[in-house]
């Protein structure tokens, strides 16, 4: 990803919300609000090789991520959750759950200038 360029897209959550800005801002403080303790869950139960618990919060974690439209969010959770759920890949794991992370604390940051507007 370029630098500067953004990582959320809110066409979902426009369409989603049907234009309506205090709707959308609804959902957006809700995935701030949220996201933020799924990660930290996520992170916990990779800590403790707790794969149920990692597969669960990705899983929950999986539609907000879609609805914030969050470029390339998709692709790692859902690896997140599936790696934990077949208990693959696990070596691989602490990577994406760090990259995930960075990922939605750049959209946070993102969603936060929006939410300013």
């Amino acid at each position: 990803m370029e630098a500067g360029e953004k990582i959320i897209n809110l066409n979902f959550l426009t369409n989603f919300a049907a234009g309506d800005t205090a709707r959308m801002k609804k959902y957006i403080g809700m995935f701030l609000q949220i996201a933020p303790q799924q990660m930290e869950k996520i992170k916990t139960a990779l800590a403790a090789s707790d794969w149920d618990a990692v597969r669960a919060n990705a899983h929950s974690l999986k539609p907000q991520i879609t609805y914030m439209g969050i470029n390339g969010g998709d692709v790692l959770i859902k690896k997140i959750e599936d790696d934990a759920a077949s208990r693959s890949s696990l070596t691989e794991l602490p990577d994406v759950v760090n990259r995930m992370d960075d990922l939605c604390k750049k959209a946070i940051a993102e969603l936060e200038l929006f939410m300013k507007q």
